[in-house]
């Protein structure tokens, strides 16, 4: 079963990079002025994505903090603490869109508009 989650896993997490590369991929290579511009529009909209995920993953980390708190059998305790390890692999796909969009923004900076 443990399995079948981490495979599970690994395809959501290849499905967001291979959503991430695509979606940007006038950013890479586009020389034409309109392009550039539309890609920085494309950059800013993901920065915003990014971080209006940022504060649901906020909200639902103190809401995790809050169940914990309560009584839980020993089944409830051990699916908590799977969804925390859950949770935390979003985190890390999260900061790590951050990190491509603030590498991709920058690169596009030095492009003629």
């Amino acid at each position: 079963m443990k399995r079948i989650q981490i495979l599970a896993l690994g395809v959501l997490i290849g499905v967001f990079c291979v959503m991430a590369v695509g979606r940007f991929a006038p950013a890479r290579g586009a020389a034409d002025a309109t392009d550039m511009l539309q890609a920085r529009q494309d950059l800013a909209k993901e920065k915003a994505l990014l971080d209006q995920m940022n504060m649901q993953y906020q909200t639902m980390q103190h809401d995790m903090s809050m169940t914990n708190q309560m009584q839980m059998t020993p089944t409830e305790k051990a699916m908590m603490k799977q969804m925390n390890q859950m949770s935390q692999m979003i985190k890390m796909l999260v900061q790590s869109n951050m990190y491509l969009t603030d590498v991709l923004q920058m690169m596009t900076k030095g492009q003629p508009q």
